[in-house]
């Protein structure tokens, strides 16, 4: 099946994280999902959700080109 891989900040995280502290999926806790699972859905897709709250477009960047922080 293909991927859709998702990397961005909280609008993109599926998991609610307090103080790095992970207390659950969005959807169970607020009762609706986060875009990339909806996207997902709708084109039967697996979702590889990289978005991680409080994330930057350093961040985001890192994940695209796939050097994880490495880049000054």
């Amino acid at each position: 099946m293909s991927k859709l891989v998702a990397i961005g900040c909280s609008f993109t995280d599926d998991y609610i994280n307090i103080k790095n502290k992970i207390i659950g999926p969005v959807e169970k806790i607020r009762g609706y999902p986060v875009w990339p699972t909806i996207l997902s859905r709708k084109l039967n897709m697996d979702v590889v959700n990289l978005g991680k709250i409080g994330a930057g477009n350093k961040y985001i960047f890192d994940q695209v080109v796939g050097l994880n922080g490495y880049i000054d």
